[in-house]
């Protein structure tokens, strides 16, 4: 067991509790305490959102381009729904920074290139940065030899998968993205184990659909409920479903706080998520040449693999997108079961969220507006102005 202490903040403006785990001179802050009766303050302008994220990097000692790619892709996931990889992400990264975790002006550097086959470092700076720049390497190579293989390797936090799926799939490339790693220590228990011994693994697909569809992408953490979600939750004190979660004697629980309290998530759909976890935990973090989360050596980041198909090379662009249209109109137009109004294709949920969330603005939670508040506050940056409500 690694040794932690807990420490609780109640006289800040908003409560927070931290974990300091100890190893290899490293901390980890596992995530924020639940407040009273937690409401959508008010909604924002994304172009608020992505000045004050930008500020706020500044002001903790980024770089002008990495503070702005790293809000840009933090805001954009808010605006499809994702507030699990949003602007919340903003306080748990400059906490990264002050630790020095985190390399705020860290350039990126590909070290290894082989044929279709490369390694990008990250120099511990912003994983989006660093999984932006293999997503456009892998572009090159895939243009090259009609399939690449790109690992990023060095790099914290790199987001959300989707949004690397999405760029190769826009570009007409099948997408095949991977990533391992986290906190030190796992989140996650094997199927049939009650230890943190693996990551949330997350895991996204991409594939290119004719002119005038957005690309179909699928991405998901191999947890039964990805770590940023059980954040949310503890913020915002409302249960998680269950089967995701255990307690630290192993009985099932839906209560956020107790994967705080040495708690661990379970894998999605019991041993067949356990197996593709495993597979990721061993790709993503191996081929980045980056120990296991559960190895003494591990060194807390986001080891990711970014795989680039082109289609082309496969079969007839013009048979390729007949056959994908035809599929998706099967899709769309078959009955749907009891309790659902149609049969949606992935990301279609996202799509709607976005446009909602651009003309109406993105909410936030009271607990995460509070945090943002502090943190402003801290670094003497301006605060956005809410949007009037009817």
């Amino acid at each position: 067991m690694v040794p932690a202490t807990l420490r609780f903040f109640p006289t800040l403006p908003n409560p927070f509790a931290v974990v300091r785990v100890r190893d290899h001179n490293f901390s980890l802050l596992l995530g924020p305490a639940p407040r009273e009766n937690p409401k959508i303050m008010s909604r924002f302008a994304a172009t608020s959102l992505r000045r004050l994220t930008t500020d706020l990097f500044l002001a903790a000692g980024a770089s002008a381009t990495n503070a702005d790619a790293t809000a840009t892709s933090l805001i954009n996931n808010d605006l499809c729904g994702y507030e699990s990889h949003g602007i919340m992400r903003t306080i748990r990264y400059i906490d990264r920074i002050r630790d020095g975790t985190l390399q705020p002006t860290a350039e990126v550097a590909i070290t290894r290139n082989r044929g279709a086959n490369a390694v990008v470092d990250g120099g511990w700076g912003f994983g989006q940065v660093a999984a932006q720049a293999a997503t456009a390497h892998a572009r090159e190579l895939c243009r090259e030899f009609g399939q690449a293989g790109v690992s990023v390797a060095h790099a914290h936090h790199v987001g959300r998968l989707g949004e690397y799926a999405e760029s190769l799939a826009a570009d007409g490339l099948v997408a095949i993205v991977m990533s391992a790693g986290g906190g030190i220590g796992g989140a996650v228990a094997p199927h049939g184990g009650r230890q943190r011994l693996l990551g949330t693994n997350p895991y996204a697909m991409g594939v290119p659909t004719p002119e005038g569809e957005p690309p179909l992408v699928f991405d998901f953490a191999t947890s039964a409920i990805a770590e940023g979600k059980v954040a949310v939750a503890h913020a915002n004190c409302t249960p998680l479903p269950p089967g995701c979660l255990i307690d630290r004697h192993g009985q099932p629980s839906v209560t956020a706080a107790d994967f705080y309290t040495e708690g661990a998530l379970l894998p999605f759909g019991g041993h067949k998520g356990y197996g593709l976890m495993l597979m990721i935990e061993i790709l993503a973090s191996v081929l980045a040449d980056s120990a296991p989360i559960s190895d003494p050596a591990y060194r807390m980041g986001n080891p990711t693999l970014i795989i680039a198909l082109d289609p082309t090379s496969f079969v007839e662009c013009s048979h390729y997108d007949a056959m994908v249209a035809a599929l998706m109109e099967r899709i769309r137009t078959s009955p749907p079961a009891a309790g659902f109004e149609r049969v949606m294709l992935p990301g279609e949920p996202e799509t709607r969220i976005r446009q909602n969330r651009a003309q109406l603005g993105i909410p936030l939670s009271d607990g995460v507006w509070q945090q943002l508040v502090t943190l402003a506050s801290e670094l003497d940056c301006t605060l956005p102005n809410p949007l009037a409500t009817e």
